[in-house]
This record gives structure tokens, sequence and C-alpha cells, in this order.
């Protein structure tokens, strides 16, 4: 039926645009994803110098395949807490998260 296959493909289409608002929202910081959701072409912020710090959690599969789902988050969450109040220590510091084990 071609009205039942236009439902299932703006579903699809719907749920695409979801995960990629959620995929911008992992990977820039809030005020430059607002900007370019709003429609801004060139969304930039002038930053002379600045510091990345990328943080991995070694065997991180075999962590949460030993403890468990919940004891797993509680730790990673922890380690985030610890890391967000290093941050917060420092005003000009802009945080960019995101939780992938590549």
């Amino acid at each position: 039926d071609l009205q039942k296959k236009g439902q299932n493909l703006l579903m699809s289409t719907k749920r695409h645009a979801e995960l990629e608002d959620k995929l911008l929202a992992a990977l820039a910081p809030a005020e430059l994803s607002r900007r370019f959701l709003q429609g801004e072409k060139l969304v930039h912020n002038d930053i002379k110098e600045g510091t990345a710090m990328f943080t991995y959690i070694s065997e991180y599969e075999e962590i949460a395949l030993r403890f468990g789902a919940k004891e797993c988050i509680a730790w990673v969450n922890d380690v985030l807490i610890r890391l967000d109040a290093c941050v917060a220590e420092h005003s000009a510091v802009t945080k960019v998260e995101t939780f992938n084990n590549f």
C-alpha cells in the first residue's frame, strides 16, 4: 500500500533527523548547535588558543561485562563528575562530551 510506505518513510526520516540532532548535541557545544539548527551557515567562534583533552577508558568493554551495567554506569558517572569538577574550575572552558568506545 502506497500510503503505508509513505508513512513508514516519514517515520524513518523523523528518526533519522532525531538521531542527527542527538549527534550534533553530542559533538558540539549547545550554543553552536543552536546557531546551526537556526540556519546559520558558518557557525564558529573566534578562539585565539585552546587545548583539547580526550579521555579513553582502557578495557571498557571488559569492565562493563565484568561488573554489569548498573555498576559500570555508576563508575563512569563518577569519572565524569570528577572531570566536570576540573573543567568547572576554569571559566573559559567549553566541555564537549561524547561517549563512544572506538
